[in-house]
């Protein structure tokens, strides 16, 4: 009978313990799918969401507040039939879940509609979970249409009418509390709030932060910025069953959608280890982006991704891979850059994942300062590695933010377009306040500014050497470092030095260091002048020697070359390019700090030959024999023009732009003189230009066009004998084949004497490169001028334009018919007009580029082709030797016109 009760006793304890067990387990499994704003229930996404005024033990509401509801709601979604049920507060309100332990997914769905006399523009709420604080002051609205301006500015056509907040969040105790403040005054919503268990393990405890040590995430609480499958559709939550995670298209976040080719392989994909099912699914390691069919430069940009990140906070990056290609190792071997920095190198897939079709992922986590609010993922090519390997790929893309001090809130408002703007009440209440305290001591402050003044100025007599002239600050001009929408900014990481902040473009020394390491700018240390100003060599504190450039403020360059040597060097690498360590802005101080080359510059290398007339002595041997020294020597003396010291010396873009013409010209006739033993040498071809150019400035030239077609002058150089002289360099260029000259004769006088007429004909032969295709061209144009109606000069011209805009290039004409949506006589701005042609996909998207190069640079050279050939007038040429603007004469907008409506281009309304 004992015996008996002691088998009773322990199946007893052993169905407690399998009991307790298993509720524990329910309890770390439980999903919470909640309907907020109603009592009934709603099948969404393939799962069952109970109203959260339906009555569960588990489920706790601390007030009924206001259940809203709207029949009209247009959103497509999954989530449509959810989102037409709200709860509306303006109180408190708490949502208080029992019976859960562990990590959760908590998903807050907002989907604003209007319902009675609330206006949800104006809400705004905070929310916390279990203390944490999950969002501030948060406005849904203008939250939808930041992210729509975003998706829009990036090229996409999608737009959205919700909003998710996705959160992971540990749990250690039994509750979970969710409580809705709304701001004073305000009011908030909610409608629908989702909690799904994570049973396997997402994170490890230890992540390496980039360029430094490992970050301990025990206990840190998480939120979801961004999800992205790469290279292939959109993943819908319910294809991604175990957690109902979406991943968007990665296309509206790249710098450029086509730098990298979309490939896919669905075959017999598995996880590189065991626990890794709960990750990502399949779906998203099936495509991705590579760059094995970019022809861009030699492969030399990167893939680029740019997000939209709140500043101060660190951020968890994690990347997935899966070689979908090779099946042996060593094909394809990349780099991995985060915010600029170098995040990996030698990175090889198959090495790592541990073959071909294996799931793999990389976690990195780096930090964004509180003065930047962007966030660059980069891929490129290991400049190591062989030609073959050079290759980048990527399947998937998430971006956590990690919370700091109890928090993952940030206060971002926007106003009705998704701008964003500062707290218009602080400002204004702080304005108020500074009027009264100027108005106050605003006497005592001029009188002070002009004391101050006089002695300064008197300082800076007295003493140059020790009290600098002023400075121009980047704080007062805007610098790359407060700009928010380039993202050129300081991620604030700590520097080994200690002193040193590191930032997106390299590393912000102290203005004592940079004394310390150049012995306070000792003349005898400097190695370099230019018009930005001197250059130090210098040995900072580890003994790297470095050479230190320091901004001249008497020089009319500074800022916008500080910034711009910044942008530049921060965003490209190659090993034949010179490193920028790091800057120092501190007291209106512009310095750039480089890695030092002890056998100096490349310009001044090839500047030493240049002076002493020798250039030839450095030429490739395999080129010896094969150039003309007469063009070597005019090349050279242009290109030691370019690099005076002092930028007014330096030649302008157009100046330069003439002189490789001419040295382009000079090499060709000596190529022909070699050739044909009969033909002339450079020099004499340089002869027979002047001679030429002497005996056309006797010839009479012809009527002003201004009188006989009632249009302006235009011209591509000073005059009309500019013109018929251009023609002249044409027929130099192409040696001056006594054919040729025959044949640009009998042209220009079908021209009737029209130097606009001629400049348009000049800028068709300009394309023709060999006597066969001046013969066909000569044939083309007298059979187009032959079917003209009309015999005045007027009607001629309208004949040569015609036949201009019939020789252009397919890819050009668009370019030019767009160019009729300007007003007469509009100074174009030509950066505007090259982003014009991309946004309406004038430039092919065939072009597959990476980094920061954008296709805007693709579509420059179209402007150059039509200026070259004279169709579009040259404007104003900037500091930068860019076309800054571009003109249409009066006649070729008639014809732009003309054509624009004929080809439907466009339609032009009556007022």
């Amino acid at each position: 009978m004992e015996k008996v009760q002691g088998w009773e006793v322990f199946a007893l304890m052993s169905l407690v313990i399998i009991s307790a067990f298993v509720t524990t387990v329910q309890a770390q499994s439980k999903s919470f799918l909640i309907n907020c704003g109603t009592n009934s229930s709603v099948n969404v996404d393939g799962r069952r969401w109970v109203g959260d005024l339906v009555h569960d033990g588990n489920l706790t509401l601390s007030s009924p507040s206001i259940a809203a509801s709207t029949a009209a709601l247009s959103d497509s979604s999954n989530f449509g039939p959810l989102y037409k049920t709200a709860r509306f507060f303006t109180d408190s309100l708490n949502y208080t879940f029992k019976g859960i332990q562990g990590n959760y997914f908590v998903r807050l769905h907002f989907c604003p509609f209007s319902f009675g006399n609330y206006n949800v523009n104006e809400s705004a709420f905070d929310v916390v979970a279990n203390g944490l604080k999950l969002v501030s002051k948060f406005n849904v609205p203008s939250e939808i249409s930041h992210k729509n301006s975003n998706l829009q500015s990036s090229g996409s056509n999608s737009s959205s009418f919700f909003f998710i907040k996705e959160y992971i969040l540990p749990i250690n105790t039994d509750v979970l509390v969710v409580e809705f403040l709304p701001v004073r005054g305000s009011l908030g919503f909610i409608n629908a709030i989702e909690i799904v268990p994570i049973v396997d393990k997402l994170f490890a405890d230890s992540i390496s932060r980039v360029g430094d040590n490992s970050v301990n995430l025990s206990g840190r609480s998480i939120q979801t910025m961004y999800r992205l499958n790469v290279g292939g559709s959109e993943v819908k939550s319910n294809q991604d069953s175990n957690l109902w995670r979406t991943w968007e298209v990665d296309s509206s976040y790249m710098i450029t959608a086509n730098a990298g080719s979309e490939i896919s392989n669905s075959s017999n994909i598995t996880y590189a280890f065991m626990n890794d099912s709960s990750v990502a699914p399949l779906l998203v390691y099936e495509t991705a982006r590579t760059m094995s069919n970019t022809g861009v430069l030699e492969k030399r940009f990167n893939m680029s991704w740019k997000f939209e990140v709140d500043p101060d906070f660190e951020y968890l990056i994690r990347l997935h891979f899966c070689e979908l290609v090779f099946d042996v190792p060593k094909q394809r071997i990349f780099r991995i850059y985060i915010n600029n920095r170098t995040a990996a190198d030698n990175f090889e897939v198959f090495e790592r994942s541990g073959g071909l079709n294996k799931a793999y992922h990389q976690d990195y986590i780096d930090a964004v300062s509180s003065k930047t609010k962007t966030l660059w993922i980069q891929l490129g090519p290991e400049t190591a590695a062989g030609a073959a390997g050079t290759d980048a790929l990527l399947n998937g893309l998430e971006i956590f933010k990690l919370s700091q001090s109890g928090s993952l809130a940030y206060v971002e408002p926007y106003d009705s377009t998704g701008n964003s703007v500062g707290n218009s009440k602080t400002k204004i209440l702080w304005v108020g306040i500074g009027a009264g305290v100027t108005s106050a001591v605003i006497l005592g402050v001029i009188i002070s500014f002009i004391y101050c003044f006089c002695r300064r100025q008197r300082e800076k007599l007295s003493d140059t050497k020790n009290n600098s002239p002023g400075w121009r600050p980047l704080f007062l001009n805007g610098s790359i470092l407060n700009n928010s929408a380039n993202g050129k900014r300081a991620t604030g990481s700590q520097y080994p030095y200690g002193s040193v902040a590191s930032t997106r473009v390299g590393k912000r020394f102290t203005l004592p260091e940079i004394c310390a390491a150049t012995n306070n700018f000792d003349d005898s240390l400097v190695i370099g002048v230019g018009g930005f100003g001197k250059v130090y060599k210098g040995e900072i504190e580890d003994g790297t020697l470095v050479a230190i450039k320091r901004s001249n403020p008497q020089s009319e360059q500074g800022l916008a070359e500080f910034e711009t040597e910044i942008e530049m060097l921060s965003k490209l690498r190659h090993r034949h390019l010179v490193s920028m360590i790091g800057f120092c802005d501190e007291q209106n101080e512009m310095i750039l700090v480089y890695e030092y080359m002890a056998n100096g510059t490349l310009r001044k290398w090839a500047m030493g030959w240049q002076r002493q007339r020798s250039l030839e002595t450095i030429i490739d041997s395999h080129l010896k024999g094969n150039y003309s020294p007469e063009s070597l020597k005019k090349f050279g003396e242009i290109a030691e023009k370019c690099l005076a010291d002092e930028g007014k010396n330096r030649p302008t873009m157009g100046e330069v732009l003439w002189y490789l013409e001419y040295v382009l010209q000079l090499q060709e006739a000596w190529m022909y003189t070699n050739n044909a033993e009969n033909s002339f040498s450079s020099s004499q071809a340089l002869g027979v230009l002047e001679e030429a150019a002497a005996e056309k400035k006797q010839e009479p030239h012809s009527l002003d066009e201004e009188n006989n077609s009632g249009g302006k002058m235009i011209s591509c150089g000073t005059n009309p004998l500019q013109n018929l002289q251009t023609l002249v360099l044409f027929w130099i260029e192409f040696k001056i084949f006594k054919d040729m000259e025959k044949l640009g004769r009998e042209l220009v006088a079908r021209c009737v004497g029209l130097p606009l007429a001629i400049i348009v004909l000049g800028g068709l032969l300009a394309t023709k490169e060999t006597l066969d295709k001046w013969d066909i061209g000569h044939r083309n144009i007298k059979l187009h001028l032959g079917k003209g109606q009309g015999e005045g000069q007027q009607s001629r011209v309208h004949e040569v334009l015609a036949l201009s805009y019939f020789q252009l290039h397919y890819q050009l004409k668009p370019c030019f018919l767009y160019l009729s949506h300007f007003p007469e006589d509009f100074d174009i701005p030509t950066k505007k007009l090259v982003r014009l042609w991309v946004a309406k996909g004038f430039v092919p998207l065939k072009y597959e580029l990476e980094g920061d190069e954008m296709l805007e640079d693709y579509a420059e050279p179209y402007l150059v082709e039509l200026i070259n050939r004279c169709v579009v007038q040259m404007g104003v040429i900037g500091s930068n030797v860019w076309i800054k603007s571009c003109c249409l004469h009066d006649l070729k907008r008639d014809l732009c016109l003309s054509k624009a409506k004929q080809e439907n281009f466009l339609h032009i309304l009556s007022p």
